[in-house]
């Protein structure tokens, strides 16, 4: 029996649309996981997450956000759907619903064509609305509930959400709507909140195009800060953060301002579910951290230890300051302070610490900028720091990494890959320019946790001038090193830019590529993480915070990014802990970042976990041939409009066939294997490799859940003539086959 292609599977799935988004997460979530999920209990259907629980029944929801020992009661908030309609034109009530669990989904029909369905994510709760066909009259769509709750309205954001809480506490948020059609076509809505109705949005000419099925989709989610104050009193800037795998722990840490002469460095542990553990932590004690540049903080996982950097800012004479770095050490199980161990120089600044998830080594690596006031050449240092089990600290010899090779030339922005691996070999980027000029140029340098150096001074960043605050991550084989770049003619309005490397046998280069360049914002201040499975960036994009899941072959965005709003606060400065740093095999990671109220430049830090989806791979094999590259998949993930599938370390120039198919063929011949079966799958002709043999190809999708868990397997092949290695039946083919790989969505 033949099967049907992929392609032909994907066009034929039910159009049930999940929300477009790279994650499936709630604005201002806590930075913590576990276990979500739908069940029924004497009747009831309850969606039951780390923050949360609802109870779906025939009126609505109630949900009810857990916030720990610090709220003094639980208060619920509840949505009763009351009507669906275009403004000109009859609204249909929405009666009591019959409510059903329907796989990983609730389904509640309220007659006339329109479903509200609920999925359970530690993020929040995911709610939509399915309308089977158009309304009829013109005009907006409306969605209109009752809401009811003793929570106060925080505040209303027609495009990114509105906001139930009490500030240092926490409530609900609603985020922004999204409308998608049977197409996979989607648009921004709006709400708006009147007399205790809650109305999504879709603007009129999206509904007047749409082909039906019509999924309207917000998040509900629980609201969490971690430093955040009633009035606006404390100034809480620049977070970071790391985690600890044993006692599934983040610690974060950020800079407290207390006057203009004084700035000290706070800590708080946070549990695996988002619960803060303890009181915060008094890090520093001397008043003296630099109120311009943030912590940094990693973990030891052999000694369940994080450890904490900064600058200590020294006037010495008016105009002229010292700068030295401390260091201590924060126990994950109980928040207990290591000693201070200091690093004096003519100036240090900047430092960067890598996390240590290696069992049995424990050593972390640090990086910094050193300006010596006697030879005005700056450099990059690099040093061990060894934790012991008491919390003490031990550094290692500096190793030089970079020496600037005028004195009118700077270093700035030092920053460490977070994770060095199964490999522990680290990635080392930084800034360097010219005092005078505003010019900026990303480098950087590959070493092994002995420090010896895997490669030299490589040059990122040759397409732009203007680039700047480097960002780093990787799994200590491929790396990705993120920043921001003046856009043409543009000043000072930036975009994301990026670029991977690899180490083994020397560094291996790939092209600059484009991560965001938003048309209506700068992009700037980027983070990125490699969580196990991808690469999550993080950046400010004009006065929110933008999150997305990287194509981990093209580094492009899988889908959208999830934008961070707030209609109060300008959230700046985005820092990512990827639970991979810390030994972690979870793609979970916790995005920190500060909200800043304009009116007052007074900081709050927040937090917001994320769970990346990339879809996974399976390298099989049955490469052949004269340089037939590797088979690579990217964004496999059900709420996607395209598979990004690729060739990598191909011969260049040749042309390309690309074989697809859900089952396995496995047929070898001469040394080669066909995984790809195109018999019952199907053949396509992408077009020539590229010089540096790579080709990528998007395959459209109909986005839908029952995408989820779906296999299928990929194989490339370049043509070369009598150069091909694979013959089928004995016949020469002129292919050489890349390996193989299979492919599960997510």
């Amino acid at each position: 029996m033949k099967h049907p292609s992929l392609l032909a599977f994907a066009l034929f799935l039910p159009l049930s649309l999940p929300r477009p988004a790279a994650q499936q997460a709630a604005d201002l979530l806590p930075s913590g996981t576990g276990a979500s999920g739908l069940s029924e209990s004497e009747g009831r259907l309850w969606a039951v997450g780390p923050r949360y629980h609802a109870e779906l029944g025939t009126g609505g929801i109630v949900y009810t956000p857990a916030l720990g020992r610090a709220a003094a009661r639980t208060e619920t908030w509840s949505a009763q759907p009351l009507s669906i309609g275009r403004e000109q034109g009859p609204a249909l009530a929405l009666g009591a619903a019959v409510a059903r669990l329907d796989g990983a989904r609730a389904v509640l029909e309220h007659g006339g064509g329109v479903q509200a369905l609920y999925e359970a994510h530690s993020g929040g709760l995911e709610q939509s609305f399915a309308i089977a066909s158009r309304p009829v009259g013109a005009g907006d769509l409306v969605v209109a509930q009752r809401i009811a709750t003793n929570w106060p309205l925080a505040f209303v954001d027609a495009a990114t959400g509105i906001e139930w809480s009490e500030p240092g506490l926490g409530g609900v948020h609603v985020g922004g709507v999204t409308a998608i059609d049977a197409r996979g076509a989607s648009i921004a809505g709006s709400l708006a909140f009147r007399d205790g109705l809650l109305e999504y949005r879709v603007p009129a000419e999206f509904v007047d195009a749409a082909a039906f099925p019509l999924l309207v989709d917000p998040l509900i989610g629980t609201v969490f800060t971690v430093a955040a104050d009633l009035g606006n009193a404390l100034d809480d800037h620049s977070p970071a953060a790391a985690y600890d795998l044993s006692n599934a722990m983040y610690l974060v840490a950020w800079t407290r301002i207390y006057s203009a002469s004084s700035a000290y460095i706070l800590g708080q542990r946070i549990d695996g579910l988002g619960g803060l553990v303890g009181a915060p932590m008094l890090i520093t004690t001397n008043g003296k951290a630099d109120p311009e540049n943030g912590p940094t903080v990693a973990n030891c996982n052999a000694q369940n230890m994080f450890v904490v950097g900064h600058e200590n800012f020294v006037e010495v004479l008016p105009g002229l300051h010292k700068d030295g770095l401390e260091f201590r050490t924060v126990a994950a199980s109980s928040g207990a302070l290591g000693p201070v161990l200091e690093l004096t120089g003519d100036r240090l600044e900047h430092p960067a610490i890598a996390s240590q998830s290696i069992a049995g080594d424990s050593r972390v690596v640090l990086a910094y900028e050193f300006l010596p006031f006697s030879t005005s050449l700056n450099r990059v240092e690099v040093r061990t720091l060894t934790v012991s089990a008491a919390g003490a600290l031990t550094l290692g010899a500096p190793v030089v990494a970079y020496t600037v090779f005028s004195e009118f030339q700077t270093i700035r922005h030092v920053a460490i890959s977070r994770s060095g691996g199964t490999l522990n070999r680290y990635v080392v980027a930084f800034e360097t320019g010219f005092e005078t000029s505003a010019d900026g140029i990303v480098r950087a340098r590959a070493f092994d946790i002995n420090l010896m150096g895997l490669s030299s001074t490589l040059l990122l960043s040759e397409d732009s001038s203007y680039s700047y605050r480097p960002s780093v991550d990787g799994d200590g084989n491929e790396f990705l090193v993120d920043w921001h770049a003046q856009k043409a003619g543009l000043f000072p309005t930036y975009l994301i830019r990026g670029r991977k490397l690899s180490i083994g046998g020397g560094a291996v280069l790939e092209p600059v590529r484009l991560i965001s360049d938003s048309e209506s914002a700068s992009e700037l201040n980027v983070s990125v993480g490699f969580t196990g499975e991808t690469y999550l960036a993080a950046w400010k994009r004009a006065n929110d915070v933008a999150i997305s899941a990287l194509n981990r072959v093209t580094i492009e965005p899988c889908g959208p990014p999830t934008v961070l709003s707030d209609s109060q606060r300008d959230f700046e400065v985005p820092a990512i802990a990827a639970r991979y740093a810390g030994g972690s095999g979870s793609d979970n990671a916790l995005v920190v970042f500060e909200g800043v109220t304009p009116a007052t430049s007074m900081g709050d830090i927040y937090g917001q976990l994320f769970e990346t989806e990339n879809g996974s791979e399976t390298q099989l094999g049955g490469g052949c041939g004269l340089i037939s590259g590797t088979a690579r998949v990217g964004c496999a993930v059900s709420n996607a409009n395209s598979i990004a599938l690729s060739l990598r370390g191909a011969i260049g120039g040749v042309p390309t066939f690309l074989f697809l198919s859900l089952n396995p063929l496995g047929y070898s011949e001469g040394g080669c294997t066909l995984y790809a079966d195109p018999f019952s799958g199907f053949l396509l002709t992408p077009g020539n490799t590229t010089a540096l043999g790579e080709k990528d190809y998007a395959l459209a999708l109909t986005p839908s859940p029952s995408l989820v868990g779906l296999q299928f397997h990929l194989q490339w092949g370049t043509y070369l003539g009598a150069l091909g290695a694979f013959s089928f039946g004995g016949a020469p083919t002129g292919l050489n086959l890349s390996s193989a790989v299979r492919a599960t969505f997510q």
